[in-house]
């Protein structure tokens, strides 16, 4: 374990927790996100645009964990 992979490691752990709480927060509030004025068929394939949008964010997270555990070990 070098300093330099501990920093590494650090930035990567800051950056998903930054991205898992954007993807948290974007499927909590896709209804809210979403203009209620749209159509009903263009809101809903909105919905679900935004909603795989806050899963990729989740696994891009999860992603930046595993690394950032393996660059500390």
């Amino acid at each position: 374990m070098t300093s330099e992979g501990l920093a590494t490691a650090g930035i990567l752990l800051a950056m998903a927790v930054a991205l898992a709480t954007l993807g948290l927060w974007a499927r909590g509030n896709v209804q809210d996100l979403v203009p209620s004025q749209m159509s009903g068929e263009q809101r809903d394939q909105r919905i679900r645009v935004l909603r795989r949008g806050g899963a990729t964010c989740l696994v891009v997270a999860a992603v930046f964990v595993v690394v950032a555990v393996a660059i500390a070990i």
